[in-house]
Parts: structure tokens; sequence; C-alpha cells
């Protein structure tokens, strides 16, 4: 089996006299491993679909992921100065294995290389159409390297692996690292585990010393890689040369976040927008900038993943670092503002998966989430709130680091076995899934998937627009408030692509009800403010009622402003709160005329009772007591005016009957034996004078109050009446509205 590094050499065979001749020109390498019994200008490793280029012009080879599906990217290393090409066709139009004549031409750019005597080339490939096989030559002056292949993907889901941290010399042996980096590679291309991913996607560190070009050969001097587009972002420890740009060709490269190394960049690779940022700078507004710029020049996309090198959710040797923290808080609210979907990380060689984090807190606990096994671990989510973070342990075993003994909260899965790992990674509409295994024995570390439902809102979208032309007028508060909630609920599940279809639903029936509301529309208050105003009328006259059924009319009067405040009272409540009032008012009655009683009793009280008769000072003072108490019975209406009046006529009979002791009453006249005598008969200076008692018949001025029963007579057919035509139109709409 030939060595895949080897530099091979082999000549067709035309005849034996063109042997020597043939031997010094670039050879192509046959293979009789094509489909169709066509041959292709590769060389296939025994056993093995894995090609190699067989020229020593040609170095560092590698192929990167273009700005979307219709490009790729080609890096090389040249031993001739100048811009070389690349030619590129169809597998399908090849000739005899070699590059048609009307082969696409693809100018490269080329500048001093990091390594001493040789120029990096770069050149983008452009309209490649989706699942096919091109073939591709690169060209530099006279040297032409061999023909190899790459296939573009397919429309729809897509697959790609993740690696972190190759590190190649981390651990003191390059060597050692790059066979371990070889066999990752191997099962990347090889294995049913890995069978259709698209390209490889590493997490940083590609080398361990920056400008180290034995590191970069040992990084990318792979067979797989002439075939598997590769995206990179830059590490730390690629960081301070510009050989890792040299290396590298990557799209969309912006001015932000940039190092020696480079600055962030993006592409769009079927429904996927990856957004690679260059994390050794600190600028967090530079990366917002970029994102943001990105994501609009993206357009419309299904997922939005975030790859860069410093975890910023780790468990091990670099979890608490300072510089960790600082990214931790300024870069994770961007993400979340930018709704990023799922973060890929590196650094700290270990292997974690956060919970969906909300910002920086994580969701440990979600209905969302499907825990088969009942560990309190998920394996899955679906339409998930927050982010998925997800640290790479090394993919070479060039170096790990152990997890610290500190409980992270934020942590759902974490391993270290100083066993390298590789993950898939696979893409569709509805479903994001990563899966990590142990290259030691292909056994899964763990599984997660982001789950996406997609909702059927056709009806939700039909009811949304048919109540967007319904009015609210004259309807009740409350029903109205509840129409607008509903409304604008079920807009933003509409514009929600990640519903759920029990979410579509909800609103859906929440926006029915709030239609249905609608027809619970206010009652017409005009009686009722009518018999408002009448009632606080009479607050101010308050003294000339009763005190009996005056609580009565209070109570009425303040449960009818409150229903003529409440913009959800209906006709029956409008209708009501007018009924109580109304009756309210009817049972109040003015207080009885005591004005005559009010001045006879003080004109009683200011008599001298000196020199009457016990007998009739006895009968005053019964009458003036009972004309007292008929005074302060506060409840004597007009009805019991004739009490009143009584008690007038009792009083005024009291004092007229007032006897001056010694004077005969009519009914006692006495005998003549018992005729006082001269000297016995009072002074007529001591007789009480006749002005001292009022005439029963004498009224003090003024006129006796109208009773309140005359003004209710007229008021109260009139706003019954009203009332009653108000309740039947009420009826009359109300079932209307029913019936619709």
């Amino acid at each position: 089996m030939l060595h895949k590094n080897a530099k091979k050499v082999i000549s067709g065979v035309l005849g034996t006299c063109l042997v020597l001749q043939l031997a010094a020109l670039p050879s192509l390498a046959q293979s009789s491993d094509v489909p169709n019994q066509t041959q292709t200008a590769v060389t296939a490793q025994e056993n093995s679909g894995v090609q190699t280029l067989a020229s020593t012009s040609f170095t560092d080879v590698l192929l990167s992921v273009g700005a979307n599906n219709t490009q790729m990217n080609a890096t090389w290393y040249a031993a001739q100065e100048g811009a070389g090409y690349v030619l590129v066709a169809k597998q399908s139009q090849l000739v005899n294995g070699a590059m048609p004549e009307n082969a696409a031409k693809f100018d490269a750019t080329s500048t001093p290389a990091n390594e001493s005597g040789k120029w990096s080339n770069q050149a983008t490939i452009t309209g490649l159409e989706p699942g096919t096989v091109y073939a591709y030559q690169l060209v530099n002056g006279e040297e032409k390297s061999d023909v190899a292949t790459f296939t573009t993907a397919t429309n729809g889901a897509f697959s790609f692996a993740f690696a972190g941290d190759p590190q190649i010399g981390a651990s003191g042996n390059a060597d050692s690292d790059t066979q371990g980096w070889d066999k990752t590679l191997g099962i990347i291309a090889d294995s049913t585990q890995f069978d259709g991913v698209d390209f490889l996607l590493s997490a940083g560190d590609q080398v361990n010393t920056a400008n180290n070009e034995d590191q970069y050969n040992g990084y990318l001097d792979h067979d797989e890689l002439l075939s598997l587009p590769v995206a990179t972002v830059v590490g730390n420890h690629d960081s301070s040369s510009n050989a890792y740009d040299q290396h590298f060709n990557v799209p969309n490269e912006s001015e932000l976040g940039v190092t020696n190394a480079g600055g962030d960049y993006w592409f769009v690779y079927n429904n996927t927008l990856f957004l690679a940022l260059n994390s050794n700078s600190m600028s967090t507004a530079e990366h917002k900038a970029f994102m943001e710029q990105a994501i609009a020049e993206a357009g419309d996309v299904d997922w939005k993943v975030v790859t860069f090198h410093h975890s910023v959710y780790s468990v091990a040797s670099h979890a608490v670092d300072g510089d960790i923290l600082q990214r931790r808080e300024a870069l994770v609210p961007v993400f979340e503002d930018l709704d990023i979907d799922v973060v890929l990380m590196g650094h700290d060689h270990v292997y974690v998966r956060t919970y969906m984090m909300d910002g920086l807190t994580p969701i440990t606990e979600s209905d969302k989430y499907t825990d088969q096994d009942g560990d309190g671990i998920p394996e899955s989510v679906t339409n998930p709130d927050g982010i998925l973070y997800v640290t790479a342990n090394s993919a070479s075993g060039s170096k790990f680091y152990t997890i610290q003994s500190t409980k992270y909260e934020y942590s759902a899965v974490q391993n270290q076995e100083r066993v390298p790992n590789v993950s898939r990674v696979d893409v569709s509409e509805d479903a994001f899934t990563i899966t990590t295994y142990r290259t030691s024995d292909m056994s899964v570390v763990d599984t997660f998937t982001i789950n996406r439902e997609t909702a059927n809102t056709s009806l939700l979208q039909k009811t949304y627009d048919y109540a967007m032309k319904l009015s609210t007028e004259g309807v009740t508060d409350t029903a109205k408030a509840a129409f607008e909630k509903a409304l604008t609920e079920a807009k933003n599940v509409l514009d929600n692509p990640n519903a759920t279809q029990a979410e579509v639903n909800t609103a859906w029936d929440n926006l029915l009800e709030g239609i249905w509301g609608l027809g619970l529309t206010q009652g017409n208050k005009d009686v009722l403010n009518l018999v408002i105003q009448r009632a606080e009328a009479m607050m101010d006259e308050a003294d000339k009622y009763v005190e009996a059924n005056w609580k009565t009319l209070v109570d009425a009067l303040d449960a009818a402003k409150k229903v003529a405040e409440d913009g959800d009272a209906m006709q029956e409540d409008v209708d009501k709160a007018a009924g109580d009032l109304l009756n309210a008012i009817l049972a109040q009655r003015y207080k009885a005329d005591k004005s005559i009683l009010e001045d006879l009793i003080g004109k009683a009280k200011g008599m001298d009772l000196t020199g009457y008769t016990a007998e009739s000072v006895a009968t005053f003072r019964t009458a003036l007591k009972a004309a007292q108490d008929v005074m302060a019975d506060a409840n004597l209406s007009e009805d019991d005016q004739k009490v009143v009046d009584d008690a007038v006529a009792a009083l005024s009979a009291a004092m007229d009957g007032l006897t001056a002791e010694g004077e005969t009453q009519p009914s006692d006249k006495p005998e003549a034996t018992d005729k006082p005598e001269a000297t016995d008969k009072p002074e007529a200076t001591d007789k009480p004078e006749g002005t001292d008692k009022p005439d029963a018949t004498q009224k003090p001025e003024g006129e006796k109050p109208a009773p309140t029963g005359d003004t209710n007579n007229v008021m109260v057919p009139v706003i019954v009446v009203v009332v009653c035509v108000v309740a039947l139109v009420a009826v009359v709409v109300v079932a209307r509205k029913r019936k619709h």
C-alpha cells in the first residue's frame, strides 16, 4: 500500500520507445475504480476512496467551503513564483481521465508564503451545481497537479463533521499528534457513522505554534482533505501569525474581529447560516456589527450557527478564566438578541453540552425536553427557547484538560476520558442533531437533537384576517380587551416560525372566543344617567327627607354610579341599576311639617307655671312631653302629618287649660259656701296674662312645604316609560346578535 503522503510519479505507457520521454513530464496516476469505466487522474489508497495528488510542486492543498453551495475555495502552496489557477470540470466531462479543453479556469491570487521558497495560492471556484461530482486540477506555470475530485452538496438536509483542537505539536510530539489527527480524518472519510458528511468544521487551534509550517503540514497533509472541504476558526495558538490566513481561504471575510490570522467570516450552507468569529479579538462591538451585517445579507435561513474557539461554557481548565467570563458576559446577550440557535466551540479540550440557555440562565427543566431514560439529562428538545452551546474535546488527542470539581449548573453533559472525540452534525429543516463519538471504538459519548415542529397555521391565518376587519365600537371594555389580546397573540404565533401546533391551536381558540365576545355590547345608559342626576339633586336636600329610607337611596345611587362607570355593564345590568335607584327615589318621603309644633313647643317651654293648679300643670306637661316626642321622631313623613297636628292641638288645649289656683273651672263650679274670701282672691297682677296662652288657631307665618310625592308623581311615569322602552330595545338588539 502506498503511503498517503508519498510523492508519486506514475507514467502512462504509450510504448516502450516513449517511456523515458513521458517519465520527464508531470504524470497522471491511473485508477481503475472510477464510475462508468471512466479513468480519472487520481490515485486511490488500497481499499479506500481517498485521493492523493502526485506532484512535488503542490503542497498543503486544501478545499474550503465557499460563500454558498455554488462556490468552493481552494488553497495550495506552490514552488513557482506567480499566481496559478484551477481548472474545473464535471467528472463526467473528463477525457481519458484528463481535464477537457473547455474546463473552467479560476485564477488564484499569490503571495509569498510563510514557508521559505513557497507561494500561497488561493482561488474561488464558482458556478457549481448541487449534488455534482467535480474534477479539479491545480496549475502553476508549466506545473500541473493530478486531477482530484469533490462533490457538491444536494439541496435540503446536510451533514458536517465537528472537531475540536487538533493542535498539532501540543503533546511535544508532532508526529504522534499528526497520527491521531489522521485517524480522525480517516473515520470521517470512511466510517459508516460519518457517511455522507459534506464538510469539516474545525473549532480552532489547528496547530500549537502559529508560524510552524511543519505543524501545518501535520494538519493539512492528509489525502482526505483533497475532497473534504474545511471550515476553520482562529484559535489562540493560530492567531499570532499570518500563516493561518495563507493556508485557509475563507469566504466573506470581514475587516471586523481581525488579528494577524484574519477576521470574522460567514457562509451559508443550504438552509443554515454559519457565523465564524475570531474570538481572539475581544471587541464585542465588532463581532456584533459583523453578525448583524451577515444576517442581513444572508437572508432567510432555517438555522443560525455561531462558531468560535474560546468556549464560554466549559468545565475544565479554562472554565473560569477572566477572559472567558468576559466573553460570556459580553457575547451571550448578543447571541440572544440575534436569535442564534447553536454555538460550537473548542479551547478547553473537554466535551461539554449545555442545557438550553436562556441568556446566562440554564433551562434545566422544561416540558419541551425529552428525557427517555429519566436520568434528568434531556436527549432532545422541541421548539425550544434559548441557545445550545457545545464544546468539542480534542480531535487528535494532543492534549486534554481535567474536569474541575466545581458544579457548573449550565452543564447537562460533560465528559473527559482522554480519548479523542469527533462529532457528526445532521441538519434539516426541522431538526439539528449533534452526535459525539470516541475515536477509539466509535461508541457514543452524547447525542442531542433540537426538533422543530412545523405547525399548520392556515386556519389561524384566515381567522386572523377576518378578525382584523371587525369593529369593537360599543363593545364592553373586558370583551374588547380580550379580543385585542387574542389578536396580538395570534399575530405573534403567526410570526414565530418555531411555533408548535399546540401554540397555534391555542391562539386560534382564544381568537375565536375574542370574536364571539364582540357580541357583548355595552348597555344604553341614557335613562340611568337621568335617574342618577335626579338622585344627586335630592342629596343636596337630604335634611328635608325622613331618615327611614334614606340609606336605601344612598346605596342605590352608589351602585348606579358604578354601573354607569363600568365599561362592561350590559343592558340588563344598566336596567337593574336604574330600576333600583328609581324605586329608592320613590320610597323617599318629605318629613312632616313640624314648624307650628316647633314654635308652640318653644312657647310652652318658656311659660311660667307658677300659680297654676297642679292638675292643669300636669295635663300641660303631659301634652308638652307628647309634643316633644312627636317633634323628635325623625321618621314622621308627610303621611304622618295628622300625628303632628294632633300634637299641636293637644298642646294648645293643655296650654289653654292651665288654671290659676282658686279659679273655678267651668265643670267644677264651687258651692256658695266655698267662694273664696275677697282677701283670698289673687291680685289681678298675679293672674297670667291672656297673651301667655296662645290661641289654638294661631299659626306661624309661612306655607307648608309641598310634599315630595307631588313632584314624584310627575317624574315617575316619565322615567318608567323611558326605562321600559330602552329595555325593550336592548332585548331586541341582544336577541338579534345572538341569532346572528
